[in-house]
């Protein structure tokens, strides 16, 4: 063999060589060092994203403590829901005091949660726009375990005969206990 046949073996045994060791070792390492690189990107999104929810928390925690101060100082109190029909008498004093006619009061079926039970009650009649102001403007002052989820005013034509008509959709909030009134906080 010839001494020029034997270096351009060796050169391809030299080229080969390079390229096993190129693809088994540096091509591996360039893809670790991309996937290090998202992998601190996406940790570096996650830190913002939790940094934002520690802030969201210290708020909601600050809120929190605000509302729990509130309810220590101003209990509500809640009225059985066995005092339903006094509850019904009520509503309609102050619809008569307001200078609403009513024509029906009907409650509903109760839905029962942890701490209370909502009963609806639907109000219909008849009387001014008014009349039906002061008689929501009394509920929000007088009746604080109650709110109005709807409501509906009609009225009538000028120069006819007819009353203005209007429903209420209310909901009240009562103790679910059948003993005196109980305080939530």
């Amino acid at each position: 063999m010839n001494l020029k046949k034997i270096d351009l073996y060796g050169w391809l045994v030299c080229g080969l060589l390079t390229l096993m060791v190129v693809s088994a070792g540096f091509w591996p390492i360039l893809e670790s060092r991309a996937e290090t690189a998202q992998q601190r990107e996406a940790l570096a999104l996650k830190r913002d994203e939790a940094k934002q929810l520690g802030v969201a928390l210290a708020t909601m925690r600050h809120r929190l403590t605000r509302v729990e101060r509130v309810a220590a100082e101003e209990p509500l109190q809640l009225e059985s829901v066995d005092r339903l029909n006094h509850r019904l008498g009520r509503l309609t004093d102050l619809a008569d005091r307001a200078g609403l006619a009513i024509d029906s009061i009907e409650p509903g079926e109760s839905v029962t949660s942890d701490y209370y039970v909502t009963v609806p009650i639907a109000v219909s009649g008849r009387g001014s726009y008014d009349a039906a102001r002061t008689f929501l403007s009394a509920l929000h002052s007088q009746v604080v375990d109650l709110s109005v989820a709807g409501m509906n005013l009609s009225g009538a034509a000028a120069g006819t005969e007819t009353e203005p008509t209007f429903s209420f959709e209310l909901r009240w909030y009562a103790s679910p206990r059948d003993s005196e009134s109980q305080v939530h906080r």
